[in-house]
């Protein structure tokens, strides 16, 4: 019974549905085997399968243009990641540059009412006239003193500006809010390094007449 079940030909309609499968080669050696049989002597179910094997380059092409695409848009995320991340750390590095420039140059004065002065002395040197003025603000980084002389209806003043960075804080430096300064200058004028002394009538110090 089974060896007469073995040896039955098959249906053509059976042999068209596994044509597909035989291509792919999932099928079993024995169904193979009858569909190779059955292949040898019937015309039909021979040229359905020639046709079965010429369509496949065409889907085969058509899985390669989804993969292309796949690549090619997983290709495009990819530089649109690697920009946004130089676009970040060009950011930063603007950025951290900036606050480092900004910190580096002082840019706005100290406030007036932070500038406490103590004593300012002056007196004449063989190099000229010179002062002494002793004072306290609150503790910066990078302070500077920019010096000028300004002549006005009560004579000629020395003006010190302070200056600090535009975004620099406060701070406390050994458990102090302000630090005690002490600024010496000495002022002359001429050219080709010739001295010509400067009598100072009054010293502005962080916008006081001192």
């Amino acid at each position: 019974m089974n060896n007469n079940s073995g040896n039955r030909e098959l249906d053509c309609d059976i042999v068209c549905d596994l044509l597909p499968l035989y291509h792919d080669g999932v099928v079993s050696d024995t169904t193979a085997e009858k569909l190779e049989k059955h292949l040898t002597h019937c015309d039909f179910c021979r040229t359905e399968y020639e046709t079965l094997c010429t369509e496949l380059p065409i889907e085969a092409e058509e899985v390669s243009t989804k993969e292309k695409f796949r690549d090619m848009v997983k290709k495009m995320k990819r530089k649109r990641n690697i920009l946004t991340v130089t676009i970040v750390i060009l950011l930063c590095v603007v950025l951290v540059g900036g606050y480092f420039l900004q910190m580096q140059f002082p840019i706005a004065n100290v406030p007036d009412d932070e500038i406490s002065v103590h004593r300012v002395y002056r007196y004449e040197t063989e190099q000229g006239y010179k002062f002494f003025v002793l004072y306290s603000l609150p503790c910066y980084n990078y302070i500077t003193g920019d010096i000028s002389v300004e002549k006005n209806a009560d004579g000629d003043t020395l003006v010190l500006d302070i200056k600090k960075p535009l975004i620099a804080q406060k701070y406390e430096k050994n458990g102090l809010l302000e630090e005690i300064w002490a600024y010496k200058y000495g002022y002359s004028s001429g050219d080709n390094g010739s001295i010509e002394y400067v009598e100072f009538d009054n010293v502005e110090f962080g916008g006081k007449i001192v």
